[in-house]
């Protein structure tokens, strides 16, 4: 992702994991941005790590988190500790929709669900 500034230098933000590098298409000491260029590079900063929960909780089926059953705090606690802050509305919602896509599944009763890799799941 680019943004080419009114000086004509280009920054681009590349994102490794929990890491941002910028690049400038010149050496630079210092940019002067507009008001519009330094909100779009902090969106470019800020919007990649907002890649979204679903994908950092199929990471976390990946890494074989969800072997065992885990309950709405441990799965929220695990993505905090990833880097990964996900409202509980948000995260609630998105965990029914991987249990009704036959991801996860659920047990328990309602408050005090417990999370697993469904036998179902994809490797």
């Amino acid at each position: 992702m680019e943004v080419k500034t009114k000086v004509g230098i280009r920054v681009e933000v590349e994102s490794k994991g929990s890491l941002k590098t910028i690049n400038f298409n010149k050496p630079v000491r210092s940019i002067e941005l507009t008001k519009d260029e330094s909100r779009n590079i902090g969106n470019l900063l800020s919007r990649e790590f907002k890649t979204g929960i679903t994908a950092e909780i199929r990471k976390l089926v990946i890494e074989n988190f969800f072997a065992v059953p885990h309950s709405f705090g441990d799965i929220k606690n695990e993505l905090r500790r990833k880097g990964v802050n996900a409202k509980s509305a948000s995260l609630n919602t998105i965990l029914g929709k991987m249990v009704e896509r036959k991801e996860l599944t659920r047990s328990g009763t309602r408050g005090a669900y417990l999370y697993q890799k469904s036998k179902d799941a994809l490797p």
